[in-house]
């Protein structure tokens, strides 16, 4: 069974900036995907982005490591998941979203009625 690691020393942390060939903007959420090979975020102007640690010899378990730097995923038909902000007012709105144990299928909403799905492939 996992069990968190306790942390006391700083010299424990450590750190990566995530690559982000995309417009770069503030992330509001973020979480691990259920498979550990990827970074799920959802950034302030309500695009997805997932970044994915691939199964090579440096990384032979794809895992996520701050030895390896991820790259960011873009669907293939290179439509990005959004969600539909434009009634919505940004400073009442709780950004959150959920994805499948498959890590598969994201549900995504901002505010009380705005939601979108979208299927991703890792």
């Amino acid at each position: 069974m996992w069990r968190p690691k306790e942390i006391t020393e700083p010299s424990q942390l450590r750190s990566l900036r995530l690559p982000d060939s995309l417009l770069p903007v503030k992330v509001i959420r973020l979480m691990y995907t259920h498979s550990g090979s990827g970074v799920l975020a959802l950034a302030y102007n309500a695009i997805h982005k997932l970044w994915r640690w691939h199964k090579n010899e440096q990384n032979p378990t794809p895992n996520a490591t701050v030895d390896i730097a991820p790259q960011i995923w873009q669907p293939p038909s290179g439509i990005l998941m959004t969600n539909d902000i434009k009634d919505a007012n940004t400073d009442d709105t709780i950004p959150r979203f959920a994805l499948s144990k498959n890590n598969s299928y994201v549900l995504s909403g901002e505010g009380k009625s705005h939601s979108s799905t979208c299927q991703i492939s890792m």
